[in-house]
């Protein structure tokens, strides 16, 4: 596996992490 690859995952997982906050803040509204 190369190193933007590696980038490329950890981003994924940060955005993926980031939708899911903001879905569970919606739901509490």
């Amino acid at each position: 596996m190369n190193r933007t690859d590696n980038n490329q995952i950890e981003i994924l997982f940060v955005v993926l992490g980031f939708l899911l906050l903001i879905c569970i803040s919606l739901n509490l509204i």
